[in-house]
């Protein structure tokens, strides 16, 4: 029987979180209609051995090279058959009924993605919703404009009602359900942002094409974001900066503010590291492939 849901899930080195998100979506009231793949990008040797024999239902990918987030994305993406594509982060933990209300958001809604609210494991909710960031939005939140004047708060949107069911302009890509029909629509994810930026790059060319996400806030996932980045934490700051100017040059590079606004991340990216590196931004990243960073 054709699944009606895939689930996406992008793994490195964190068994312990990739088991806690598997056991949760098997106890979720949607666990029969799921097909659950699994790319593992070159985890260490051993890291996914309890994994595979645990969950013999699911489908392992095992990656040789590190890939990136968003090459393995559109690994299981292409695998999957399901009418529905979840994209989920391994330290995401959906509730019981959490894809069953995104699947009727997606239903009820035409030309609609969903996304849950997301939670820390304390139960308080993340503020995990936010717009385009463009060059003159980056700029008013690096000058605390956007602060100041909540008017201005374009990028951040710190005005966001987390207990409202609404539009979304660019929810986190920690747990996504997108429509098959509109992922071929709108295209895999951009692989020249392996690591950060491939969800704002695809949030705004799914908008383009006339497909918006709706937030639900009655499906929640529990997520420690962040687990798979903290061992590489100055590496990590300089490929998010890389992403977010090579962003800006792909839908902003006629835009008058987009230079300078480039030369002031090189510089807080050099202050937040301690480090000076070469102010230039590849259209690749310089750590991929690679055998250190997956997944977001």
């Amino acid at each position: 029987m054709t699944p009606e849901i895939s689930v996406c899930i992008v793994h490195w080195n964190t068994p312990d979180d990739l088991r806690s998100c598997v056991n949760a979506l098997l106890s979720s009231i949607s666990a029969a209609n799921l097909e659950i793949i699994v790319i593992d990008n070159a985890s260490h040797a051993g890291t996914i051995d309890d994994i595979r024999s645990a969950f013999q239902g699911i489908t392992l990918v095992q990656n040789t090279t590190n890939v990136g987030y968003a090459t393995g994305c559109n690994q299981a993406a292409r695998i999957a058959k399901g009418e529905m594509l979840l994209f989920l982060n391994p330290d995401a933990r959906v509730e019981p009924n959490a894809i069953e209300t995104l699947v009727n958001c997606i239903k009820t809604h035409q030309m609609s993605l969903a996304a849950p609210r997301l939670v820390w494991p304390d139960g308080r909710t993340q503020h995990a919703v936010t717009g385009v960031p463009d060059p003159m939005a980056t700029f008013l939140e690096m000058s605390m404009l956007a602060r100041l004047f909540p008017g201005l708060d374009r990028w951040k949107q710190r005005w966001f009602d987390y207990e409202q069911e609404q539009p979304a302009v660019q929810p986190m890509a920690s747990c996504w359900l997108v429509p098959r029909a509109a992922w071929d629509a709108i295209g895999e994810m951009d692989e020249a942002f392996p690591l950060y930026f491939n969800d704002v790059d695809w949030a705004l060319r799914a908008s383009q094409a006339g497909w918006h996400f709706r937030y639900i806030p009655n499906a929640v996932a529990v997520h420690d974001h962040g687990g798979t980045t903290r061992s590489i934490k100055k590496d990590a700051i300089w490929e998010s900066r890389r992403a977010f100017a090579c962003f800006w040059m792909k839908h902003y590079k006629a835009h008058p503010l987009r230079p300078l606004m480039s030369v002031l991340l090189w510089v807080e990216a050099c202050l937040r590291t301690r480090q000076v590196r070469t102010p230039v931004w590849p259209a690749r990243s310089p750590l991929f492939p690679t055998d250190r960073i997956a997944s977001q």
